[in-house]
């Protein structure tokens, strides 16, 4: 899987931890599944796991005791300005996504462009 494949694996398998959490599914203070574990049900990489799951560390929706697994965090009501912080991550998440998604078009362009060029032209 190459790097940007694992990115998307990550932030996917993160947004369905979230919907879990969210939907109490995966109460505070439940331990989540192992890496493996998580990497095994969704098709990814341990490493893609791993990140999935700091990424909701990072919000604040988890808590990684090491040696001991990954934990729901205990329900806290979001300031505004948590709000509007978490609002500026995931946009800076969607311009990179779009960045990366425009050099592949370009290449992708490029290369068809080539293709094109190779085809004999019948008169």
């Amino acid at each position: 899987m190459d790097q940007q494949q694992d990115r998307l694996g990550s932030r996917e398998l993160a947004k369905q931890l979230r919907d879990e959490i969210a939907r109490e599914d995966l109460a505070p203070g439940t331990k989540l599944r192992s890496y493996r574990e998580l990497a095994s049900e969704h098709g990814i990489s341990v490493n893609t796991a791993r990140e999935a799951v700091r990424i909701l560390e990072q919000e604040g929706r988890v808590v990684i005791r090491h040696g001991s697994g990954a934990f729901v965090a205990e329900a806290t009501e979001k300031t505004a300005e948590d709000q509007l912080r978490d609002l500026r991550v995931e946009l800076e998440d969607v311009r990179q996504q779009l960045r990366q998604t425009t050099s592949a078009l370009a290449a992708t362009e490029e290369r068809l462009s080539e293709v094109v060029d190779r085809i004999p032209r019948g008169r």
